[in-house]
């Protein structure tokens, strides 16, 4: 469909080695990936805690909970939701219970078939690019994209990340290729939208890109065809037989029923997870039930574009619950006046208790739109703030941390190709190829509409992952084009490039990202990119395994970033206790009170740890203390009466 970008002058022909390479890009990209895949996942499994094990609070234990009761068959996930809508995406649970059912729980099985899968993003993105800009683009995407850290760091993760990019890479393969075809365009679009349905399956705000790629579906064959007329101006036209007989492959015919195909495709799965939504809990939820509840915390009035449950959200979630309260007694009312015959009663109490379900059901719809409205300046600011945290290079951790986890890979640590480079190489090729705009429509679409149903929620690292697709379509072209003037030593056309990408690492650069500035709420003139949550779950991980040294040392990073964090101190005073080093905890804990303002827990820990020294006046004295403030607290009391009967050293 596309050609390289030429030029007029004549060119400097390529050394064999390229043109070898650029014939053979799909080998390469192909080796390149499987190396990558290999080297990350042994790494993974020799070094990350979290390899083959879950913590408790997460959604990799959620997910791995809920995939074992339904390999143990409870198919419709009955017992789980409790006889509710899917709350979370049901897409990753089945296929982990798929492998539970086939291999057992067996993680060796499941991070290699997750590497597996992660073969599906570099060879389909290079075959995208092929055909709409040539092989010499093809390549350097491909080569990108098996290089992409954010792609091959969740690809190992128990978590859907690696699973979702693999299809959504598909839906976009089906789409570029199902636009050069003629006769079968229908069976591509409509291969593409049951892959689009099963993406929903794993994260619904696809269901908000769904109408526009069919709309582009409709439309793309009849630019297609002006594009044609133009190149082929003057050409015999087809015959009215000709015409009659393939009607149906007009323009206008083949977008209609592209679309329509599409659309059906796409309510493939969508009705399954519909028809079990209904069955199991009698409410029609397409996908999940999550979906109001999400927006609501992206855009209430005290939102900061996070995953963060505010005052204002607890407050609507309690009127809420006094909602389900007040149905509750409406329904026992109704029944008790249906029992004794009172026939207007009955009336009324349905008629307002419809009226009640309605709010019920519309609830946190309702109260975003009056919040939107009351204050519609706030809303925008938060909206072109999330804008901001969505482009920003600062990956916002969620369960897992991107940049914690750098430690246990050396391809992570070492890859160039990450959001930092990725998007300014994005839009750089996007400007070179902008020519070609009716060949990229789908990806214009695609790349759009995902970046606002992200936007419209809340800003999370993983989210957004499948966005990378399209730029990494769009940075090969980038790539191939400046080596290419490069070689021809056109520099100021590789200037541009460099000017480019200067100025969108710095304006991308993750320590700007409001995101990141919440890890330093004591001291913004530095930045931690770790969570203080994110040392304390990967030192308690290691803890599990027996790895002392390991969480040791996280536990020490944590401190030296956080020093107010009491978690990771009293975790760290209890395993220096554990070897015999109960002094080392003791100093570490002891820092932590004279900064005033410890905890009960951190107290509580020092007095164990003065016991273990024969402290037991000052163990004593931490007690009473607590006890002051909480005279019925359990531990303290037990610890009293056991420190009592200690001997004084």
């Amino acid at each position: 469909m596309a050609e390289h970008l030429k030029h007029a002058d004549k060119e400097r022909p390529l050394p064999g080695w390229i043109v070898w390479s650029i014939g053979h890009g799909l080998l390469i990209t192909l080796t390149l990936t499987v190396l990558v895949r290999m080297v990350h996942w042994l790494s993974v499994r020799a070094c990350d805690p979290l390899y083959g094990q879950t913590l408790k609070g997460f959604d990799m234990h959620t997910y791995v909970t809920w995939a074992k009761q339904i390999a143990e068959g409870d198919l419709l996930s009955t017992a789980f939701t409790h006889g509710e809508p899917f709350y979370y995406g049901p897409l990753y649970a089945y296929f982990l219970a798929a492998l539970f059912r086939m291999f057992g729980e067996n993680y060796d099985v499941i991070h290699g078939i997750q590497a597996l899968l992660g073969l599906v993003a570099p060879l389909s993105l290079w075959s995208v690019a092929r055909r709409l800009f040539g092989k010499g683009p093809a390549l350097a995407t491909g080569l990108m994209t098996a290089l992409c850290a954010p792609i091959f760091f969740y690809e190992q993760v128990l978590l859907m990340e690696g699973l979702l990019v693999a299809i959504h890479a598909g839906i976009l393969w089906f789409l570029v290729r199902g636009q050069e075809s003629t006769r079968t365009r229908w069976c591509w679009a409509l291969g593409a939208g049951i892959l689009s349905g099963l993406a929903c399956w794993g994260r619904g705000n696809l269901l908000l890109v769904i109408p526009l790629i069919a709309a582009v579906w409709i439309v793309l064959p009849r630019l297609i065809d002006l594009t044609n007329q133009s190149e082929h101006m003057g050409s015999a036209q087809p015959s009215s037989k000709g015409r009659r007989r393939h009607w149906f492959r007009s323009p206008l015919m083949s977008g209609f029923v592209c679309g329509v195909a599409y659309l059906l495709g796409a309510a493939l799965p969508l009705s399954l997870s519909l028809w079990r939504n209904v069955s199991v809990s009698g409410q029609a939820v397409v996908v999940t039930s999550s979906g109001p509840i999400l927006l609501y915390i992206g855009n209430a009035p005290d939102a900061t574009g996070l995953l963060a449950y505010s005052p204002v959200y607890y407050e609507q979630a309690s009127r809420r619950d006094h909602l389900e309260n007040d149905l509750m007694k409406l329904r026992e009312e109704r029944s008790a006046a249906a029992e004794s015959g009172e026939t207007e009663r009955v009336d009324r109490l349905t008629k307002r208790l419809s009226e009640m379900e309605k709010q019920h059901k519309s609830f946190w719809r309702n109260a975003l739109f009056r919040d939107i409205c009351q204050e519609p300046g706030r809303w925008l600011q938060l909206t072109l703030k999330k804008g901001y945290l969505f482009w920003n290079s600062y990956d916002i951790a969620d369960n897992v941390s991107y940049y914690a986890n750098k430690r246990y890979s050396v391809l992570m640590r070492l890859s160039p190709v990450t959001w930092v480079t990725l998007v300014p190489l994005a839009f750089f090729g996007l400007f070179c190829c902008s020519r070609l705009w009716r060949a990229q429509l789908f990806l214009y679409v695609y790349a759009f509409g995902f970046a606002l149903s992200v936007i419209a929620v809340f800003i999370v690292g993983r989210y957004r992952l499948e966005e990378t697709l399209p730029m990494l379509v769009w940075a090969g072209p980038a790539v191939s084009e400046t080596l290419k003037q490069a070689w021809h030593g056109r520099w100021s056309r590789v200037n541009r490039l460099g000017v480019v990408l200067a100025t969108g690492i710095v304006l991308l650069w993750p320590n700007w990202s409001p995101g990141a500035k919440v890890n330093s709420l004591e001291d913004f003139g530095r930045v931690p990119l770790v969570r203080n949550t994110d040392y304390l779950s990967l030192a308690i991980a290691h803890s599990r395994l027996g790895q002392r040294d390991q969480a040791r040392q996280l536990l020490e990073e944590a401190l030296e970033s956080y020093p107010a964090y009491e978690a990771a101190a009293t975790e760290l005073a209890l395993l220096y206790a554990e070897n015999g080093m109960a002094r080392r905890g003791i100093e570490i804990l002891e820092r932590q009170v004279t900064s005033g303002g410890a905890g009960v827990e951190v107290t509580l820990t020092l007095a164990q740890l003065y016991a273990l020294e024969g402290q037991t006046v000052e163990a004593v004295g931490l007690l009473k203390r607590v006890l002051l403030t909480d005279p019925k607290n359990a531990t303290a009391l037990k610890l009293l009466h056991e420190f009592r009967q200690l001997p004084d050293r």
